[in-house]
């Protein structure tokens, strides 16, 4: 499973997929961390084996039928239905948040408030003075609209951007290959 080997670039946790059921079920994807329970953040490593960042995924998918296009291939394939990719720090306050859910069970018409995929950035941002007689600008309570973020975009990030030490020296190969098959994946 490509997800597993995109996050084995960055975590030793285990990624437990609740299943394999065809659609309408929705599956879901649980990070267990070394040493730590369902779905808690997993540390990161820098290169220098200190802790700083950690990381929380949520992944929710269901098994699709492929519909025809003459292509010749699997009958089934996973189809993202909604992902929480947060950053945080050692103290688990989200840094970076990646969100994609359009689906909302608790809102009547079943439908999130922001469809689009989007970031949410710190709340240690404080608000941004415009000017004396502008209202000040609240970044960390935005939706900063992103298009669709892969998980491999965020251990992309993480390892160039963050700093954080690869697990595995054939990262960049493991995540450009990811990102292809997803690639395909969502043009057919």
């Amino acid at each position: 499973m490509s997800f597993k080997q995109t996050l084995a670039c960055v975590t030793d946790a285990h990624v437990i997929p609740s299943g394999y059921e065809p659609e309408p079920a929705l599956q879901s994807v649980t990070l267990v961390p070394r040493g730590g329970r369902a779905g808690d953040p997993a540390p990161l490593r820098t290169e220098h084996g200190r802790r700083g960042l950690w990381l929380s995924v949520g992944h929710d998918y269901r098994i699709v039928a492929v519909s025809g296009l003459g292509i010749v291939r699997a009958p089934w394939q996973v189809s993202t239905a909604r992902y929480v990719y947060d950053i945080l720090n050692a103290e688990g306050r989200e840094l970076l948040t990646y969100h994609w859910h359009p689906e909302d069970p608790f809102r009547p018409d079943g439908r999130s408030k922001v469809q689009s995929p989007h970031l949410h950035l710190s709340d240690t941002f404080r608000p941004i003075p415009l000017g004396r007689d502008y209202a000040p600008l609240a970044l960390a309570e935005a939706h900063v609209r992103t298009g669709q973020v892969l998980l491999e975009d965020v251990v992309t990030f993480l390892i160039e951007d963050c700093g954080i030490h690869p697990l595995k020296d054939e990262w960049r190969e493991i995540v450009e290959g990811n990102r292809e098959r997803a690639s395909l994946a969502r043009t057919q």
